[in-house]
């Protein structure tokens, strides 16, 4: 619980447009989310995953970026100032980063939801094991994961077993 005793909910996502004026469906969704009824029930804490400018598009730069909000996370969660998390996710790194958020939080005593905002991380199970390994111990550590249509369920059921048990 936070200090104005409302449950304190994570949410990591994209909540800013960069330089170049990029848009897209996570962001609107996770703007939709902090302007709605939830921002005053909930304390909403914001972590932004959108790229600033074309420079933070680069692996060392987006490396950093990632490793210090697993850090700022982690110090959320293990200080016991999470109740819930809602983690948005692409594929590629974002994916990595976000099964990575879920294990940790579970580990902390932070319930997780997981949303995959792409049918991308589905070519990416298809394609490695590995991949699927890591990706059934994040679900099945998580409260649950969102998908986005039936499709989509079925496919990560297919590929991540953990999810439809």
């Amino acid at each position: 619980m936070s200090h104005n005793g409302r449950p304190r909910i994570l949410i990591v996502g994209a909540f800013s447009v960069g330089a170049e004026g990029r848009t897209g469906g996570t962001l609107a969704a996770c703007r939709q989310l902090v302007a709605s009824p939830l921002a005053t029930i909930f304390d909403l804490v914001l972590v932004d995953t959108a790229a600033q400018s074309e420079a933070e598009r680069r692996v060392a730069v987006r490396t950093m970026r990632a490793f210090l909000r697993v850090m700022r996370v982690g110090w959320l969660g293990l200080t016991g100032k999470l109740d819930a998390a809602l983690l948005f996710s692409a594929n590629g790194f974002s994916w990595l980063e976000r099964c990575t958020l879920v294990i940790l939080l579970k580990l902390c005593g932070v319930r997780v939801l997981l949303f995959p905002r792409t049918g991308l991380v589905i070519d990416e199970l298809t394609r490695s094991a590995l991949l699927r390994a890591y990706t059934t111990l994040a679900v099945r550590a998580s409260a649950g994961i969102l998908c986005q249509g039936d499709r989509f369920r079925r496919d990560f059921e297919r590929l991540c077993p953990a999810v439809g048990g």
